[in-house]
């Protein structure tokens, strides 16, 4: 799912909480890159596609960026578009944990960008949404006649453009009634612990960074059901045998770190049930059991699993609200995320898994 640059790691500098600190050839460089992607945003989100090719150079690598870059903000049309909302603008800031200068004119970076998305929905003008993401990639920028420009890019979490999970159900509202609280202590505990640790998107909490009592995974191929086997602990669910982290090895078991492993653990330990699965049409749609859809029961501190392309499930998220429109909103790690529309970024063969949770004080006392 995620594609990268491999360039290698021992070529680079450490110039955030490394070393050594930025040299100002590196902050030259580093502001540079600021600038570009902010720049390359802007036109990303405003579907400006003349603007975006002239951040990048004629170099080959710099070309397949760009084609990602126009993908990229096909689908960010098409997903605006289904749910009958404009954009209002995205704001971006950048982490440079690793760069290597390769020349007076050229840098490469292993580059956090930290986006913060504005909208409002044609229905509510007035009322303006925000969520933050935060992405991994390899980035390089290079200075030709004067100007500094994009020489290659490499994008996580690719999205074709017109690709969207919602685009077979053209007359969906989007939205409708979830539950309403209050909700359990246990629940709310989960549902803090991950906007606290959600990571480095806009939004969260602990200075962007995640929880250091536990490992990050996003080095072994991604760190999201860590992430949420930690808000389900925090929300009161022991651990057992199978389903547990070892703080003195930094190590998690299969169930605490594989989506598949989770899920069977929920499953056979009674602590989650599924409500449904199906593609977005199927757990949207209105039907007698479910007046608003399935995916409108999803209760604060629930959780959804993603499949995609007949693989197995891969990804894992927490429900942690809703928007104006009664859309849930998750958190993840890989990429962090805070208070995202739960579809967005998927493509339309997905298939979505609703898990309720059952906290440990929503549970009904066992009798004597």
């Amino acid at each position: 799912m995620y594609t990268f640059i491999h360039w290698p790691l021992a070529f680079f500098l450490r110039v955030n909480g490394g070393e050594k600190p930025p040299s100002p050839e590196e902050r030259q460089a580093q502001a540079a890159l600021e600038s570009l992607v902010q720049k390359q945003q802007n036109a990303m989100i405003d579907h400006r596609l003349a603007a975006l090719r002239r951040l990048y150079t004629r170099e080959s690598t710099a070309q397949e960026g760009l084609e990602t870059a126009i993908s990229r903000s096909g689908y960010l049309y098409a997903w605006a578009r289904l749910h009958r909302l404009k954009w209002a603008g995205v704001t971006v800031r950048v982490r440079t944990p690793l760069v290597r200068i390769t020349g007076a004119d050229n840098v490469d970076f292993y580059a956090i960008e930290r986006k913060r998305y504005q909208f409002h929905y044609d229905s509510t003008p007035t009322s303006q949404v925000w969520f933050g993401i935060a992405s991994r990639h390899y980035i390089s920028i290079g200075k030709r006649d004067g100007i500094w420009r994009i020489t290659g890019d490499a994008f996580a979490n690719q999205v074709h453009a017109y690709d969207v999970a919602g685009q077979s159900v053209p007359d969906q509202t989007g939205g409708g009634r979830p539950p309403q609280g209050p909700w359990g202590l246990d629940r709310m505990a989960a549902v803090a612990y991950a906007n606290q640790f959600c990571g480095n998107a806009p939004g969260c909490g602990n200075g962007q960074r995640y929880n250091p009592h536990y490992r990050d995974y996003n080095p072994q191929g991604g760190d999201c059901t860590n992430f949420i086997s930690q808000v389900l602990f925090a929300g009161g669910i022991s651990m057992n045998q199978y389903w547990k982290y070892d703080h003195d090895t930094r190590l998690g078991s299969g169930a605490w770190i594989t989506a598949p492993g989770l899920i069977g653990f929920l499953r056979h330990s009674g602590n989650a049930s599924l409500v449904a699965y199906g593609s977005y049409a199927g757990v949207t749609r209105r039907t007698a059991q479910f007046a608003d859809g399935a995916m409108e029961t999803l209760r604060p501190g629930d959780i959804i699993n993603y499949q995609t392309g007949g693989s197995p499930i891969s990804h894992s998220a927490v429900v942690v609200g809703y928007d104006v429109k009664g859309v849930p909103l998750v958190d993840t790690h890989t990429a962090d995320r805070y208070r995202v529309p739960w579809d967005f970024g998927w493509p339309s063969h997905t298939i979505f898994y609703l898990w309720h949770v059952k906290y440990p004080d929503e549970r009904a006392p066992a009798s004597s």
